[in-house]
């Protein structure tokens, strides 16, 4: 049977996520699919790829062939859309991939989870550790031994230096840059083009240069952060 992938979500992002996987030569999967919202059912996404279905119809596309799935939605901010959906498909038992885009270049001794999108020209160094899921997207820098949480989003072209850690579903806005050895916490956003020069708290929205803290997040119910 062929090895088929669903992916999930069929925005700007999957867009991102298609142009990867059809860039890499070695791609091992025989049909690629997306399935989205009823309305666009039959539509082509990117390199004549279409979407098939919705998530309502995740089990009967296991029986397919669809071994495998990827969370496609993008995130900006609260990725809860995108971790209950994940959940939707573990349960009907697809494995999740790392995608990560040929042009990318990956140090020694990274650790990966699963799930994780690496965009083009993305660059992350020795000793990082990538939490499930993921986006580490185009342009962006990850130096030395940084540490990123489950769900983050790291924009396009953010710049992190050495040792910095990421808490879980965190986003930090394209074209930010973050001192070497900052933390920042859980469920926390920090706005684009900001310069984090020290620790942000978890459940916030930060902005600025210097970045600072200028409200709470607010909380999703039924979402375990």
């Amino acid at each position: 049977m062929a090895k088929g992938l669903l992916l999930i979500g069929g925005g700007g992002h999957c867009c991102s996520v298609i142009d990867s996987l059809v860039s890499d030569p070695a791609c091992p999967y025989d049909k690629i699919a997306v399935i989205d919202t009823a309305d666009k059912r039959g539509c082509t996404i990117a390199a004549d790829i279409v979407c098939i279905g919705t998530d309502d119809e995740l089990e009967p596309l296991r029986q397919e062939g669809y071994t495998d799935a990827f969370i496609s939605l993008g995130s900006i901010g609260n990725p809860a859309l995108r971790i209950r959906l994940a959940e939707k498909a573990a349960g009907f038992g697809y494995q999740f991939p790392n995608i990560i885009d040929p042009t990318a270049v990956i140090g020694q001794n990274v650790s990966f989870g699963s799930g994780i999108y690496v965009g083009k020209r993305a660059v992350i160094n020795y000793g990082c550790l990538i939490g499930d899921g993921a986006i580490i997207n185009t342009g962006s820098i990850l130096e030395h031994q940084c540490r990123i949480g489950k769900y983050c989003h790291i924009a396009p072209g953010a710049v992190l230096c050495g040792n910095v850690k990421v808490g879980s579903h965190s986003h930090v806005g394209a074209g930010s840059a973050v001192k070497q050895g900052i933390s920042i916490g859980n469920d926390t956003v920090i706005g684009l083009g900001s310069t984090v020069v020290k620790d942000i708290g978890f459940g916030v929205v930060a902005f600025g240069n210097p970045c600072e803290i200028r409200q709470n997040m607010p909380t999703e119910k039924g979402v375990s952060h």
